[in-house]
């Protein structure tokens, strides 16, 4: 297995990227928390997925005098179907640019090993146990603070964080 090379300068941190404490996380419900942000990351690729393909068909010019949700829309219910599939792209494409640059600052705040866990946990479903070998044979008690602060600084940034009792 390759390990990352990123650990190679451990000292170059941005002034922008910090972690968040363990007396900081330890007040919040990580377990409620970690399903919160997991429910929303789902929700943000679907929804970003929904928009790629109107955004790559306007870009593309095609759009000009053919509406895409008429050619492009399966019928989804018997109620709606043209309508349903129209509100869905306004709601998926209102849902990716409110949370984009949200995203984006956040993203800023992260060390190196809060991103590798974003990628490869969050955002693309690896096993933790697989994270910790690409961050160099990190143990379980390693990880979780990374994971912690990884977790509760997007949560906090999207409104999700769940409190303790």
């Amino acid at each position: 297995m390759e390990k990352v090379e990123l650990f190679k300068e451990e000292n170059n941190i941005t002034e922008e990227s910090y972690m968040i404490e363990k007396v900081t996380w330890e007040k919040y419900d990580m377990v409620k928390t970690t399903s919160e942000v997991k429910s929303f990351i789902r929700e943000y690729k679907e929804k970003k997925s929904i928009c790629i393909q109107a955004n790559a068909l306007e870009s593309s010019g095609l759009t000009t005098n053919l509406d895409i949700n008429k050619i492009f829309s399966p019928v989804r219910s018997n109620n709606g179907g043209f309508a349903d599939s129209v509100n869905e792209r306004i709601d998926a494409d209102r849902f990716v640019k409110f949370y984009k640059p949200i995203l984006e600052d956040l993203f800023k705040t992260f060390t190196r090993k809060e991103k590798v866990y974003y990628d490869y946990c969050l955002l693309n479903n690896y096993s933790e146990e697989f994270t910790r070998r690409i961050l160099n044979g990190l143990s379980k008690n390693g990880l979780q603070p990374i994971k912690n602060s990884c977790i509760l600084k997007i949560a906090l940034a999207i409104s999700r964080a769940v409190k303790k009792g």
